[in-house]
């Protein structure tokens, strides 16, 4: 998002009124032959609304949340909404948001852009207090930075909602996870089986093409990363990981042979830590001689795969 875009919804936010675009425009510094540009990819964001009336556009704020930034704020009452709106910076904070929910440190390269632009965008972090040093090179994030690093965490689902809408009719729900800063992977869960250019099958939806017939309900599953099976694996554990969900998983796994080190080394996806989906990989290796908590019955397992 533009410098312009953030000032815009912070504006917006900050007198939650209806405004002329002329108004808008003249409000941050910006001139009205390059304002129309900015209102648009807001609203495609559904950020914000934006209809016409007479020769005049008239925009409103439309994203909810922007009432809990100053909840979110609250320890860093200096804070303006451009300030962590701006550019990279939702995404960033949404990472380090899953790092911190993980209890895991993050390094420099961890944030997945280039060298110059994580160093300058990590001080200006520590500088905010959002972020602070754990050791040579390790980094995590500030406890009372947290509500902040989750207000950006759900900005980011919902921009990512508002981006699929257009590609994927029934849509009804998105789940995010940040691979990196830089690199934003969702599962969606749709009311109709939809054909897009931009999003795959994934989840319960493919577990036929791998040898596992189950009853849709009504469902369907899309991502915007194109899967492989580790991936549809991953994508129906973000879903749920009940019992149910944990006997479809297993019986894809053990049906395809599949090699569980592939699920492992990817942790924390979706908050999929290492100690489920070890609990995970020996469950299926043991084919239910050892279990866990919450999990099913081999033999329900044997159900799924016969079923």
């Amino acid at each position: 998002m533009s410098k312009t875009e953030a000032a815009v919804l912070e504006k917006l936010a900050e007198e939650r009124r209806i405004f002329t675009a002329t108004e808008l425009a003249d409000a941050v510094g910006v001139k009205k032959s390059n304002f129309s540009k900015h209102l648009k990819k807001l609203a495609s964001l559904r950020l914000a609304s934006v209809s016409r009336a007479g020769r005049e556009k008239k925009v409103a704020c439309e994203y909810a949340a922007f009432s809990s930034f100053a909840q979110a704020k609250t320890n860093y009452a200096f804070l303006k909404m451009r300030d962590v709106l701006q550019g990279r910076t939702p995404f960033v904070l949404a990472f380090l948001h899953q790092t911190a929910e993980a209890g895991k440190p993050f390094r420099l390269k961890d944030l997945g852009l280039p060298a110059a632009t994580a160093a300058r965008m990590l001080n200006r972090l520590r500088g905010l207090g959002i972020v602070y040093t754990v050791s040579r090179g390790r980094y995590a994030v500030n406890a009372r930075a947290l509500p902040l690093a989750a207000y950006c965490m759900a900005f980011v689902q919902r921009t990512c909602m508002a981006e699929a809408d257009g590609e994927l009719q029934g849509l009804q729900a998105a789940i995010v996870s940040m691979k990196d800063a830089d690199g934003v992977e969702a599962v969606f869960t749709t009311a109709q089986q939809n054909s897009a250019r931009h999003y795959w099958p994934t989840a319960f939806s493919v577990f036929s093409e791998y040898g596992v017939k189950l009853v849709m309900a009504g469902r369907h599953y899309y991502s915007n990363v194109k899967p492989k099976l580790a991936d549809a694996i991953v994508h129906a554990l973000a879903l749920g990981r009940d019992a149910r969900t944990i006997a479809y998983v297993a019986a894809v796994m053990d049906k395809n042979k599949f090699n569980h080190g592939k699920l492992i080394k990817d942790a924390p996806r979706f908050g999929l830590t290492n100690e489920f989906l070890q609990q995970l990989a020996t469950f299926v290796e043991a084919k239910g001689r050892t279990t866990f908590e919450g999990f099913p019955s081999w033999e329900e397992v044997e159900g799924v795969k016969n079923g």
